[in-house]
Formats: structure tokens, sequence, C-alpha cells
């Protein structure tokens, strides 16, 4: 028998029988209802699951057309989602669970809407971007290199071309000679079945600024979500390095780019450093 109860306890109840899979969700409407990173939900059948005190206390709001967001009135915990279409299952949040229910997530759901200073762990758990079977991201293995290494000079010499193709010589910043030195800066290569597919790095500027580099995606491995894992590993390990402040630099012929960094939360400032004065440079910053 598996029990729960609502903060202030006055919501209590009781499931009968197992739990169905537990996913991690990390859409939009269930971080605001929850006030955190993602809820964590399983499905329980209707019949199942029986109010043992408080069903007096339960309020719901309907968050979207037919769903029901169901929560105690007097200390606002979530205890369960409930849909027009489906009568016969809720959705128990787990945090509201009392002791161990013998049970462990299994999946994150719509990674491609999670608030952009959230850090998904490395827990080998698959991730769907939306809610749709079709949505799930690829395995990719991300792990630190040196910037000459062979994987990582294919993966530059592409990044270079692809530049080439859309940016005058003038507007193409690459490596420092002092990059080269790891105390400077951290390059990262992304694999997919030991294959390269994506690189990016970081260089520090100063005691608390650290610039965002090369960043790039092979063609055939973009909308998967890559760049925006690189882009949160390269802000762990600028923090992890006391950095407070993350800056880049791209062009205004990248509309990808620029729609990944808006919307992981950098703000656009005016060029800086080798970038002033270049009419096709866009550049950001975000603290950290």
């Amino acid at each position: 028998m598996i029990k729960g109860s609502c903060l202030c306890r006055s919501v209590r109840y009781e499931v009968s029988a197992a739990l169905g899979m537990v996913s991690m969700c990390h859409c939009e409407s269930c971080r605001k209802a929850s006030g955190t990173a993602f809820a964590t939900n399983a499905p329980v059948a209707t019949a199942d699951f029986r109010l043992v005190a408080g069903e007096e206390l339960l309020s719901s709001y309907e968050s979207s057309a037919g769903k029901h967001r169901v929560f105690c009135s007097r200390c606002g915990s979530p205890i369960m989602s409930r849909r027009d279409d489906d009568p016969q299952v809720v959705r128990l949040r787990l945090g509201t669970i009392d002791g161990d229910p013998d049970v462990r997530p299994a999946v994150h759901g719509w990674t491609g809407d999670k608030a952009a200073w959230e850090r998904l762990p490395h827990d080998g758990l698959p991730r769907f971007a939306t809610g749709a079977p079709e949505s799930r991201e690829p395995r990719v293995k991300i792990r630190v290199e040196a910037p000459g290494s062979a994987d990582a000079t294919v993966l530059l010499a592409a990044l270079d071309e692809f530049l080439a193709e859309h940016y005058p010589p003038d507007a193409i910043f690459g490596l420092h000679e002092d990059d080269h030195d790891p105390a400077h800066m951290v390059f990262l290569v992304a694999r997919m079945n030991d294959a390269p597919v994506a690189c990016g790095a970081i260089r520090s500027l100063d005691a608390a600024t650290a610039e965002v580099k090369r960043m790039y995606v092979m063609p055939q491995h973009r909308g998967a979500g890559i760049a925006r894992r690189l882009l949160g590993e390269l802000e762990t390990i600028a923090m992890s390095r006391r950095h407070t402040i993350l800056r880049l630099e791209t062009g205004n012929r990248s509309p990808a780019a620029l729609e990944l960094y808006r919307s992981s939360g950098f703000h656009e400032i005016a060029p800086y450093g080798e970038y002033a004065g270049n009419d096709v440079s866009v550049c950001f910053e975000k603290h950290l």
C-alpha cells in the first residue's frame, strides 16, 4: 500500500496497486504548477486511488482544455492531475508520497521546453523533446578533448567551411594561440555511436568572465537538441571555474544560433573585444 499526503497533512490518500511509469515532465505548465524545474508524475488507475481525508479541501485548475490539476486549497500542494478524455486514470505527483514507493524515474519528457537555467542530469534516462515518441533525443556522449585532437580538427574544419560560405574572412574568429592551454580553454566534443557530431568550447577572458567559442553541430544532426546540451555543459564548466558571466559572439546570418542563445537566457550586448566594429557580429551575455 502506497500512502501520501499534502504539505499540511490535511489531504491524505492511498494507492492499492503499483504505480505506472514514472516520468519527469519539464514543460512550462508543470514547471509553473510545481514551482520547480520539473514535475515527477506516475499514472494510477482511478479504481486503485482512494482519498482517506481532506477531499473537501481539494481544488482544481483547468490548465489546458480537459486537463485538471488538483491541489490542496489549504497548503497548495499539487496532488494529481486528471483528464476528461481519460477518466480511468489520474497522474499522481510523486513529491506527495510518504516513504519509498519502490519505483524510480524512467524518462524525461518535454525537455525542449525546459527552463533555460535547468541542467539536465547525466542519469542515462531517455529524453523526449516533446510528448511524442518520435521526439526522442539521441544518446550523446560529451567529453573534454584537446582542440588539436583528430576529431576536434575535423569538426573545426567543417565549422570553418560552413562559416566561409556565409561570412567574409574578417568576420570569422577562430582559436587563439593560448586556447590550446587547458587552463585557458575547455574544448568539448560530442559523439553519437563513437562518431564526432558536434563541438564547443569556453575560454577564460578574466576571473569573472568566460566566452563560448567554436559551437558547431554537423548538418545531419541538427534539430536534435545537441547544441543546447553542449551549451548547458559549457555553462556548468564555467560555473565550476567560478565564472559569473558568460559571453559569446555569433553572426547575423545564423538564425538558428541566434534563436538558441536567446532562448537559453542570453541577452544581446554591444560587440566587445575583437568583434567591436564588425558589422555582422552579434554578441550576447548571460549572468550565471
